[in-house]
């Protein structure tokens, strides 16, 4: 089986969801005890070897570009997607699926998951 070290992140959405405790800031960057939800991510898919990710950006990507460019991601690579149209029901998925992406592993910044494997029932 050929090893897998590329992921698609969708971190586009304005997250709704939690704007009462975001203060203003994007979705992936909403910290989770102390960390942005985007690094938690990011963390985990690294620990279970991605070394590549597709990052698609959309409300406030500004912020999220910022984010990037002030952290020293050594050893891994970013490639940051804009979707101008992020406000609609998955359309992030459809801008990746128009510049043909092979998507391995999709995560959202809402979903964190721990890389310990887990034993065998």
């Amino acid at each position: 089986m050929t090893a897998v070290n590329e992921c698609l992140i969708l971190a586009a959405g304005n997250g709704s969801r939690i704007a009462s405790v975001s203060g203003g800031l994007p979705k992936p960057l909403v910290p989770l005890r102390g960390i942005p939800l985007l690094e938690h991510v990011m963390t985990s898919c690294r620990e279970a070897g991605i070394t590549r990710f597709v990052v698609v950006v959309g409300y406030r990507a500004d912020q999220i570009r910022r984010w990037f460019a002030e952290r020293p991601f050594g050893g891994i690579y970013v490639t940051l997607i804009e979707n101008p149209e992020y406000h609609k029901l998955t359309a992030s998925l459809h801008c990746l699926l128009k510049m043909n992406f092979a998507i391995h592993f999709c995560f959202s910044c809402r979903t964190t998951f721990s890389s310990r494997k887990q034993p065998r029932a």
